[in-house]
């Protein structure tokens, strides 16, 4: 069974570049949803799933509701951490 994953970015280049290595790291079966906090359209509900997420900064990454480090996901082994999506290699 997939996984949602949720990125929480700011529109920098080091959030476009967390929300490339989730997209290419996520499985098939993974929901990837991105949502960048610092357009000018982000909307209440994003600040608010922020908060209640308790993002200290961004770019931030859930995994079903659990923080995963963008270094993790950087090296590309964020597979093993709570049971995270699985690589594109285990599909």
């Amino acid at each position: 069974m997939g996984k949602t994953i949720e990125v929480f970015t700011d529109g920098s280049s080091y959030g476009d570049r967390v929300v490339e290595w989730v997209k290419q790291s996520a499985c098939s079966r993974c929901t990837v949803l991105v949502y960048d906090a610092g357009a000018a359209e982000s909307n209440a509900d994003v600040q608010r799933k922020i908060l209640e997420y308790g993002a200290a900064s961004l770019p931030a990454i859930f995994i079903n509701g659990k923080l995963i480090s963008p270094a993790i996901v950087e090296k590309g082994n964020y597979g093993s951490m709570t049971n995270a999506p699985c690589s594109k290699a285990r599909e």
